[in-house]
């Protein structure tokens, strides 16, 4: 393995310079800055009360199997 080069003092970092950035696999369509998406409260909400719902199925059937006991 080689010995990082020290920085030349007399170039900028490389994130200060301007040059031409081109997507690879799987960025398509993506941007530098993303900007989410707008959303209405009501999907707000809706996303809300499936995550909760999920989080109250998941809970009953772990304590259904705590009270069933072990598999077999």
């Amino acid at each position: 393995m080689t010995a990082p080069q020290p920085r030349n003092p007399d170039r900028p970092a490389p994130s200060s310079t301007k040059r031409e950035v081109r997507a690879g696999p799987g960025d398509a369509g993506a941007s530098d800055r993303p900007t989410p998406l707008p959303k209405a409260p009501r999907e707000r909400d809706r996303g809300r009360r499936g995550v909760i719902l999920l989080l109250v199925l998941v809970l009953l059937a772990g304590l259904a199997l705590i009270l069933r006991g072990p598999l077999g």
